[in-house]
């Protein structure tokens, strides 16, 4: 069999959703957006650290997490330069 053949031609056709997967999409956006109306209600009626854990379980979802990057300047200044350039004039070896 070769890529992209079936050996059933009545199946769905290619790009076509799965009509259960399209249910069920939105049976949970009919659902999430009822829970996340209620939300603050819901906030409010939660002891602070209660209040402030379920914030932070939200956060990653409002502001993505930072990644940290190290950055790494191989380049030498120009007081370096110059100085290299008049100890190879001089025929001064580096130290």
């Amino acid at each position: 069999m070769q890529k992209g053949q079936t050996n059933n031609p009545n199946g769905r056709k290619k790009g076509s959703p799965n009509l259960m997967t399209k249910e069920l999409r939105e049976l949970l956006r009919t659902a999430f957006n009822d829970e996340i109306n209620s939300i603050p209600a819901t906030l409010k009626s939660m002891e602070p650290k209660e209040r402030l854990d379920m914030l932070c379980k939200f956060l990653p979802y409002f502001a993505p997490k930072m990644q940290s990057i190290a950055i790494e300047d191989n380049r030498d200044d120009e007081g370096e330069t110059i100085r290299r350039m008049v100890w190879n004039k001089k025929g001064i070896t580096q130290q």
